[in-house]
């Protein structure tokens, strides 16, 4: 069972943080994933890295949040109770800073399937599919849907040894090449013509 209230003690252990609130937020029927909102010491500023980094030494890996916000002050009620409704709305995904342009076809397609799968935007080349949110269960509709896009037979360990999206676009890309010899060979092979 995961306990919010002990990932956000966790938080605060962080010598930059000064509050946090961590929730479960469902993206979808039945998929659930662990939001923090994090406030910074005044004067200090945090990265998302330091703080991931922080909470991996120190929590068990179903505890790790998929997604850490930076907000300025914790909303709260006229009671001093946490305001859950003010906090940054998620119903289209979670908007983050910095996109890399896709710059070919394999790209552009594998950019919108994570985007679509993990139901988050901008998702960056440089990104890596578990810090961004992704799981085992998603990892399979992931492969899915590049083995429907492309015509292809991504293995899963492929995919799992890819530390980024562009190291998993390299490989797509490898992939369809491959595929297209093989038609190609499969082809002449059909139109030789056996004089007997």
């Amino acid at each position: 069972r995961v306990e919010l209230e002990e990932i956000q003690r966790v938080l605060c252990q962080h010598p930059k943080v000064m509050d946090s609130v961590v929730i479960a937020h469902e993206v979808k029927l039945g998929d659930k994933r662990l939001i923090a909102y994090v406030v910074s010491k005044e004067k200090t500023e945090i990265s998302i890295d330091e703080l991931c980094n922080f909470l991996q030494k120190k929590l068990p890996l179903f505890m790790l949040p998929s997604y850490i916000i930076k907000i300025n002050a914790i909303p709260l009620t006229g009671n001093g109770k946490i305001d859950y409704s003010r906090l940054p709305d998620m119903k289209d995904g979670l908007s983050r800073q910095g996109v890399s342009k896709a710059t070919n076809f394999v790209e552009e397609e594998l950019i919108k399937i994570w985007e679509d799968e993990i139901k988050i935007i901008n998702v960056r080349l440089e990104d890596n599919f578990y810090d961004i949110g992704g799981n085992s269960l998603i990892a399979i509709r992931v492969i899915s849907a590049i083995n429907d896009t492309f015509k292809i037979k991504l293995p899963v360990i492929d995919f799992f040894k890819t530390s980024s999206l562009r190291e998993l676009c390299n490989r797509v890309f490898k992939l369809i090449e491959e595929e297209k010899e093989l038609s190609n060979f499969k082809q002449n092979q059909n139109n030789e013509v056996h004089i007997v």
